[in-house]
């Protein structure tokens, strides 16, 4: 059993890493934002889907505080951990519940995703002002 813990926390810790790698090597700028478009949320989504809502949060916090202090957005970290951690919360939350459904794993995507972006108009509403 205790062979079976580390496993998975050796998978959760490469996610992590893999998910900050991927959202550091593959960024689309925007430029009236001054922020970016990268893919680290696809190292979220798939952690979210194998090991389920706990690590899929803990993959989408951490990997997305991650990202932000190495790439200079130190601001947006706490913000990063709440809204992707959530992100990964709800994707693995609702994958799991409704598995055996064929449409789980698009709803579960879609509704992740809608919550991590509400996180960022909270925190960019925060940060600079509604228009932002």
């Amino acid at each position: 059993m205790k062979s079976k813990r580390i496993k998975l926390n050796v998978f959760t810790a490469l996610m992590i890493a893999m998910s900050v790698v991927l959202g550091r090597c593959f960024l689309i700028p925007i430029f009236w934002t001054r922020g970016n478009i990268n893919l680290c949320d696809a190292g979220i989504m798939l952690a979210s889907l194998i090991l389920g809502p706990f690590y899929g949060a803990l993959v989408g916090g951490i990997s997305g505080m991650l990202l932000d202090l190495v790439s200079g957005y130190a601001q947006f970290a706490i913000f990063s951990l709440i809204a992707h951690g959530l992100e990964g919360l709800v994707i693995g939350f609702i994958y799991f519940k409704l598995k055996n459904r064929t449409w789980s794993k698009y709803l579960a995507l879609f509704l992740g995703s809608v919550v991590m972006i509400a996180g960022y108009v909270v925190a960019d509403s925060y940060l600079y002002s509604l228009k932002a």
